[in-house]
C-alpha cells in the first residue's frame, strides 16, 4: 500500500476547532475517583464514511462511575447543522447505560476493571468540503474523539487507518491533518500530530493533559474517490432561509405573481367587463328643440337620478339618495324648507302630493324624510330617521336596475359574492405563506400567494357586469353629462327657465356641472334682487332670501345631506 502523504494544516486545525464549537454545559459532573491515565483512540474510516471508533481507556484504580458525554449536531452555517447519528456497539472492562436526546448521546459506564473499551460507529462525521485545489472534490472527515468526559487524562492519543474496501486500493492518501485540543470555547494545536512517514503512514496524534470536559478534534481531508461523504445536513428555521432570494424561489414567486396577475386580468375581462352594446347610445335626457331657438329639457323612459347614479359607479351612494331627494322636491313630492340654525343652515322636508307615480325606492325614501304622520325630519338629524330605511332604500334601486335590464344580477350582491370569495382565498393563501414559511425556502411564493388572493378581494368591487342595455345607458349618460356641460342657456325659455333648469338639477348632481345649473337658475330670476322665498315651489328659504342665494344654499344642502347620509352599499 502507497503511504499517505502529509500536507501541512495550519489553517485546518482553527477550522476543525472552530466547528466543533458547542454550546450549553462544557462537561458532565466529574466523578469520583482520580483522573485517567490515558486515553487511546482508534478510528477506522470506511469508504462510505462512516467510522467505527475504538476508545481504550485506562485508570490507576477502579473508578465508581465514568460518563462521557457526545454531541449530535455540529453548526456548519447560521442556517445549517450536521447530524451525527452515534451508535454503540460494544464495551468491555465494565458496564454501560445509554441516554440520547436530539442533541447527544451519554455513555453512562460502570468500570469492573482499570482498563475499559468502548466501541461505538459515527455516521454524518465526513463532510462535503467542496473542490481542492487540483479540482477533485474532497471530504473532510473530522471528529471530537475526546469529548464530554467526566474525568480527567493524563495523556490521550489517537490514529486514523482505512477499513472496509480502502484497504485493498493501490492509493489511500489524506490531503490534509488537523488536530485541536483544549477548552470547547477556545481549542489550540494538539502536543504533536502527523502522518505519512515510513514509520506512521498513517494520521496520528498525541495529546495532553486535558482536564473533564475539553476535547481532542482530530480530522484529515481526502479525494471524495477515496472517502465519500455522508453528512447529515439539516436545515434551521431562518427568516432568510424561509424567504429565500435564490433565483429558484425568486424565480417561483415572481411566476405565482405574474400567474394571479394573468388571472386577474381574465377575471375582470371575461366575468367583470360589461356585454359590449350593439345599439346605439341610449337617449337618458334630452334637450329636445321646441321652437325657433329654443329647447326644453326632457327625460326619456322614467329614468330617475337613482338609477343614473347606480348605473354609472355601480353603488348607490350618498350622492345619488340626494339626487333622488332632490328630484323628488322638483316634481313636486316634498318641499325642502331652508330653517335658520345657530352654526349655518339646516333643513326640513315638507310632504306635497306629486302628480306621478312613485317607484318603491322613491315611496320608501320620501316617508322616511317626510313622513306623511309625525315629526318632521331635519337634515341634521336624517342620519337617524334613514337609519332604519337606507338599506331597504338601496336594496329595491339595486332591483329596481336589474329588473329594468341593466345589469343580469344585483351589482351588490355580485361585489359580495366575490368578496367573500377573495377573502376565503386570503386565509387560503394565509395558511398557505404559514406553511411554506415554517417548512420550505419559499416564502417569497407565499407572499405572492396572498397578494394574488389580496387582488381579488380588490377586483370583487369591478365585477358587477352592466347588460347590453346597461352598456348603451351608461354610453347614454355619457352623452348626458357632455350637453350638461355645453348646453346654452339662452336656448331655454325664460318663460320657463324655472321649471326647466330645476328639472335638470338632479341630473347635475349625479353627472357634474351642478354649479353651473344653479348659477343659470339664480341668473334666470325674474325681479332680481327683490327677495323671494317662493321663487321655487320645490325649496323655500327664509323671508330675506332671494334666487341669487340659490347657488350657496343648494350647494350646502347637497353637501350637508351627503355627509349624513350612509356610505356606498
Amino acid at each position: 500500500m502507497k503511504l499517505f502523504k502529509r500536507v501541512s494544516a495550519g489553517l485546518g486545525v482553527i477550522v476543525a476547532a472552530m466547528l466543533f464549537i458547542v454550546a450549553g454545559p462544557t462537561s458532565p459532573a466529574q466523578a469520583d475517583g482520580e483522573d485517567a491515565k490515558t486515553y487511546d483512540a482508534l478510528l477506522v474510516v470506511d469508504p462510505d464514511g462512516t467510522l467505527h471508533v475504538t476508545a481504550t481507556i485506562t485508570f490507576a484504580a477502579v473508578p465508581t462511575q465514568v460518563v462521557q458525554r457526545f454531541t449530535l449536531t455540529q453548526e456548519i452555517t447560521g442556517s445549517r447543522v450536521d447530524r451525527f447519528t452515534v451508535t454503540f456497539t460494544s464495551v468491555e472492562g465494565g458496564g454501560v447505560t445509554l441516554t440520547e436526546d436530539k442533541d447527544y448521546t451519554t455513555f453512562t459506564i460502570t468500570p469492573s476493571a482499570t482498563t475499559v473499551v468502548i466501541k461505538y460507529d459515527v455516521v454524518g462525521a465526513a463532510l462535503n468540503a467542496g473542490r481542492g485545489s487540483g479540482g477533485v472534490y474532497l471530504s473532510e472527515v473530522i471528529w471530537p474523539v475526546l469529548q464530554g468526559l467526566s474525568v480527567g487524562v493524563t495523556e490521550v492519543t489517537g490514529r486514523i487507518v482505512p477499513g472496509g474496501e480502502v484497504k485493498d486500493q493501490a492509493e489511500f492518501e489524506f490531503k490534509s491533518l488537523s488536530c485541536a485540543s483544549g477548552t470547547v470555547a477556545a481549542p489550540t494545536r494538539c502536543t504533536m500530530y502527523g502522518g505519512g512517514t515510513f514509520d506512521n503512514p498513517y494520521p496520528f496524534f498525541t495529546d495532553g493533559p486535558r482536564s473533564a470536559g475539553e476535547v481532542v478534534i482530530f480530522g484529515f481531508t481526502a479525494d471524495q474517490e477515496i472517502i465519500a461523504p455522508n453528512e447529515q445536513i439539516e436545515e434551521l428555521w431562518t427568516l432568510g432561509r424561509a424567504f429565500s432570494v435564490d433565483i429558484i424561489h425568486l424565480l417561483a414567486a415572481l411566476a405565482v405573481l405574474g400567474a394571479g396577475g394573468a388571472l386577474m386580468f381574465w377575471l375582470l375581462r371575461s366575468k367583470g367587463a360589461d356585454v359590449s352594446s350593439v345599439k346605439d347610445p341610449t337617449v337618458v335626457a334630452s334637450f329636445v328643440p321646441t321652437g325657433a331657438g329654443t329647447v326644453e329639457f326632457r327625460v326619456a323612459d322614467e329614468v330617475r337620478p337613482g338609477h343614473v347614479g347606480t348605473v354609472a359607479d355601480e353603488h348607490v351612494d350618498p350622492v345619488d339618495v340626494t339626487a333622488t331627494v332632490i328630484d323628488l322636491a322638483v316634481r313636486g313630492h316634498v318641499q325642502i324648507v331652508e330653517i335658520p340654525a345657530q352654526v349655518g343652515p339646516d333643513w326640513t322636508f315638507r310632504r306635497m302630493e306629486g302628480a306621478d307615480k312613485l317607484v318603491p325606492f322613491e315611496q320608501t325614501l320620501l316617508d322616511a324624510i317626510a313622513p306623511a304622520t309625525g315629526e318632521a325630519v331635519t337634515v341634521s338629524t336624517i342620519s337617524s330617521a334613514v337609519t332604519s330605511v337606507i338599506g331597504k332604500v338601496q336594496s329595491q334601486l339595486y332591483d329596481d336596475v336589474v329588473a329594468r335590464g341593466w345589469f343580469s344580477t344585483r351589482p351588490d350582491a355580485t361585489r359580495n359574492r366575490w368578496a367573500i370569495a377573495g377573502w376565503v382565498t386570503v386565509v387560503l393563501a394565509f395558511a398557505a405563506l404559514v406553511a411554506l414559511v415554517v417548512s420550505t425556502k419559499f416564502g417569497l411564493v407565499g407572499i405572492a400567494l396572498l397578494a394574488t388572493a389580496a387582488g381579488l378581494v380588490v377586483v370583487s368591487h369591478d365585477m358587477p357586469r352592466r347588460t347590453s342595455a346597461g352598456s348603451a345607458l351608461l354610453a347614454g349618460l355619457q352623452v348626458l353629462a357632455t350637453n350638461l356641460r355645453v348646453q346654452p342657456f339662452d336656448q331655454i325659455a325664460k318663460a320657463k327657465a324655472y321649471t326647466e333648469i330645476s328639472e335638470v338639477l338632479p341630473y347635475a348632481v349625479v353627472l357634474g356641472s351642478c354649479e353651473r345649473w344653479t348659477k343659470a337658475l339664480a341668473a334666470a330670476d325674474d325681479d332680481p334682487g327683490v327677495p323671494d322665498p317662493d321663487d321655487l315651489p320645490w325649496y323655500h328659504a327664509g323671508a330675506n332670501w332671494s334666487l341669487s342665494d340659490l347657488p350657496a344654499s343648494f350647494d350646502a344642502f347637497v353637501v350637508a345631506m351627503q355627509g349624513r347620509l350612509f356610505g356606498r352599499g
